[in-house]
């Protein structure tokens, strides 16, 4: 069961903790005091609702909020669970039934930090909505939401850390820890938009509110009630967040009485940033990144505009967005190495991204912002806020370098260039101490031909399931030497040494030493070497402490085969072919080689070819040479955009809907399936996760004319589709047509697997028109529908004409 974003990082936080040998530079930090006004000044909301009256997409975005806060009072306000059984089965932490006599505490803190989750996508855009309008509809529903979150105290009960049977507290509380940051990051931001629009009660009661929190995390870190303070685990997430709460929370409140409780949460957040390092990488991949950036930068911002630049010269803070920006690898995948949780770009920027762009001002970053979401959707309030603060940025823009190596985390990133849809790209990982959650996936390599995977890293998906955790982080699911102690998850991070001696337009030669990575393991160098012209060649030299046995295996490759490859040889020469892929292999002893099928999140079910030991022996050197057909770079497409697409467009006659269904769209190896199993569908499409993965079919129209498209669908994140006629996309707002998430709080996952999530939608609705129009002539016509970001469930598709006057029957 796929798990909807929130609760995926839910599922994460209560990791074991590891704490970083820092420098003891860094316990030595003290900032020298700011005499500045404690409050959120300078924040541009009314620059944001200025936006809305002079732009159409600003504008209906808005428009959308207030449907959105008008339903949200009309429902049922979210309220905390109480006890094991009231939390939602879509909503309740996995890991919960493992925890024996602490289920019940474990699942309840756990669950604090789903609920603000949920309210963090809904108490600002209301807010923005009252501010611009005084909408009463929105009012109400804040005046009572926040009614009854001014009595959530503390803002995470107790039980984070009782995530085992055995697991218990040293006294009343674990201490702060997600959810602080989570909740400060809405509630600070939602009260100050408001302002007097909040009734004197109220905002009485979530003044006290704020004020016990600031005392209670000021508490925790003087007594050291959390165990990541008393171990200064201060690259930790769980150090960042209260302290991000803290410095919000003082500037919301504006009393010079948490004058010293301001000072810690800063000094706490040049910590942080001193432990993640200079290089801008985050020791836990992409989407660990956005747990902890999504609330850090928030407060980084709040604390520049109000005047304090303290923490603006960390080098971490100027190059996190270089960082991120140089994980996206052609498909929009991402490089995804560690307990990532992901394996595709976010299909919008998030909040962290475009705050990181803002507060560095780099060119390459803005560059980047513009050249991988030219058109990105402004579901998310910030992102009007960047559009805005953007344009006040210096014009010059300047492209990322092509590679990148990060030294903290030991990565080296290379594509050949920018084109995400045909460029090659490679990525390799050592080894850091760093690593939080680390993997046997010293010496991985990572190889993209365009959107297609050639080689790739099948172990970065962990939800919390029972045995997913050994399954994902074993050397199985990568490309690296197999030993017995492999199937173990690392308890920490080990050292395994990239250095690179060239990586250029033309490709690249690095080293990897991972000896020691694994116990049995006495010596083992990879070399890598690859050309921009699609070969790539990998030399590893193992010498292992004790010897393989015939049959027992040396190394695999994870590939992005969906079929099973043909293998051919014997001896010491092998081959592995699929597609226009191939795997040559030379080794220096008899060895055998075949395949097995294997589960990644990128391709659901691929094949790893591995390679196993002939005879006896106790060392191995191996040559792996990879290649391919290089797709070729195409310019970028230039569509005309929809205005112009509608000239001359006469209105369609009255018709009845061609109904697509999503079973008779499936192409063949495509990962996808038929569910019967969905609340509210007897067959649907499941797994349409994949960038770029197609449901398209042949269907045969009357009469020429103008055609809406409605989708019957589910998803607990707002997906993005491109609609495809006769192997052209018609328009430029058909590449990227977002799919509001259906999630009905608090009862499902946004998958209809425990409650009916499904939604009826035209493509491209919005305030100002009931959807996107699409000319189809009569005859036969091909109708492709690709995945332009993140997951959904589809029941079917309708074509339906512009005079049907049937549209409600649709919605069945």
């Amino acid at each position: 069961m796929r798990l909807p974003a929130i609760l995926l990082l839910t599922a994460f936080c209560a990791a074991p903790l590891v704490a970083e040998r820092s420098p003891v530079s860094i316990d030595g930090i003290k900032l020298k005091p700011w005499s500045g006004r404690l409050a959120l000044t300078n924040l541009p909301w009314d620059a944001l609702i200025q936006e809305a009256a002079t732009d159409p997409d600003a504008g209906n975005r808005f428009a959308d909020w207030k449907k959105q806060a008008t339903a949200w009072a009309a429902g049922d306000l979210i309220r905390r669970p109480k006890t094991l059984e009231e939390i939602p089965m879509g909503r309740l932490d996995r890991r919960a039934g493992a925890c024996g006599p602490n289920a019940r505490r474990f699942a309840l803190a756990m669950d604090d930090q789903a609920v603000w989750g949920m309210l963090g996508r809904q108490l600002i855009p209301a807010a923005l909505v009252v501010r611009r309008s005084g909408d009463k509809a929105a009012l109400d529903y804040l005046s009572r939401q926040l009614a009854e979150i001014a009595q959530w105290w503390p803002l995470q009960r107790p039980g984070w850390s009782l995530d085992a049977p055995d697991s218990k507290l040293t006294g009343e509380h674990d201490g702060p820890a997600l959810a602080e940051g989570f909740a400060m990051g809405s509630l600070a931001f939602a009260i100050d938009i408001l302002g007097a629009r909040l009734d004197g009660k109220n905002r009485a009661e979530l003044r006290s509110l704020l004020q016990k929190e600031i005392d209670w995390i000021a508490r925790a870190w003087k007594e050291k009630i959390p165990r990541y303070v008393g171990a200064k685990a201060y690259g930790e997430t769980l150090w960042a967040l209260p302290s991000a709460a803290l410095v919000l929370g003082c500037l919301a409140l504006g009393e010079e009485k948490n004058r010293a409780a301001y000072e810690l949460g800063a000094e706490n957040l040049a910590k942080w940033l001193a432990a993640q390092g200079e290089d801008g990488s985050f020791s836990g991949g992409y989407a660990y990144a956005g747990q902890a950036m999504d609330y850090v930068f928030p407060a980084l911002w709040a604390m520049e505009r109000a005047g304090d630049r303290r923490l603006g010269t960390a080098p971490f803070l100027k190059r996190y967005a270089f960082w991120f920006h140089q994980q996206t690898f052609p498909g929009m995948t991402v490089v995804n190495h560690g307990d990532c949780g992901t394996t595709w770009v976010a299909s919008t920027p998030a909040r962290h991204l475009m705050l990181a762009t803002l507060l560095s001002r780099d060119p390459g970053d803005l560059w980047a912002m513009e050249r991988f979401y030219p058109t990105f959707d402004l579901a998310d309030p910030f992102s009007i806020l960047y559009r805005v603060e953007a344009r006040k940025l210096p014009p010059s823009r300047a492209p990322l370098p092509l590679s990148a190596f990060f030294p903290k985390t030991q990565l080296a990133v290379w594509r050949s260039d920018w084109d995400l849809g045909n460029a090659m790209a490679l990525w390799a990982k050592g080894g850091s101490p760093a690593e939080p959650r680390p993997h046997n996936d010293q010496g991985q390599v990572v190889v993209m031909n365009g959107e297609e995977p050639v080689l790739i890293d099948a172990g970065a998906v962990v939800g919390g399931a029972p045995g997913e955790d050994e399954r994902f982080a074993c050397s199985e699911s990568h490309s690296v030497i197999q030993t017995p102690s492999g199937p173990k998850r690392l308890k920490q991070g080990v050292r395994a040494t990239l250095s690179i001696e060239r990586m250029d337009a033309s490709g690249g030669l690095l080293r990897i030493d991972a000896s020691g990575c694994q116990p049995e393991v006495k010596s083992w160098q990879r070399r890598l070497a690859w050309t921009a012209e699609g070969r790539v060649t990998v030399v590893d030299e193992a010498e292992l402490l004790e010897g393989k046995r015939a049959g027992d295996e040396w190394f695999r490759w994870q590939t992005g085969a969906l079929q099973a490859p043909r293998i051919a040889g014997s001896g010491k020469l092998w081959s592995a072919t699929w597609g226009s892929n191939r795997l040559d292999l030379e080794a220096d002893r008899p060895i055998a080689v075949s395949s097995v099928r294997w589960t990644s999140a990128l391709l659901k079910e691929h094949f790893a070819v591995v390679v196993k030991a002939a005879e006896p022996g106790v060392a191995l050197r191996l040559s792996t040479v990879v290649s391919f057909a290089r797709k070729v770079a195409k310019p970028p497409t230039t569509r005309i955009p929809y205005l112009e697409y509608l000239k001359g467009r006469l209105p369609g006659a009255p018709g009845e809907p061609i109904v697509l269904q999503g079973e008779d769209m499936l192409p063949p190896g495509s990962g996808m399936r038929v569910a019967t199993d969905k609340v509210g569908a007897k067959n649907a499409v499941t797994g349409w996760d994949a960038l770029g993965a197609r449901l398209e079919k042949e269907v045969a129209v009357a009469e020429e004319g103008w055609y809406f498209i409605g989708a019957k669908y589910c998803t607990p994140l707002a997906a993005l589709r491109a609609v495809e006629i006769d192997g052209e996309v018609p328009f430029a707002e058909a590449d990227r047509i977002p799919l509001p998430a259906t999630l009905p709080f608090p009862d499902s996952d946004g998958f209809a697997n425990h409650a009916d999530d499904w939604s009826f939608a035209l493509l491209g609705a919005r305030a100002d028109r009931p959807g996107l129009l699409f000319k189809l002539g009569a005859g036969k016509h091909r109708i492709a529908f690709i995945n332009r970001g993140n997951p959904c469930e589809l029941d079917y598709f309708a074509l339906i004409p512009e005079g049907q006057t049937r549209l409600d029957l649709m919605d069945r």
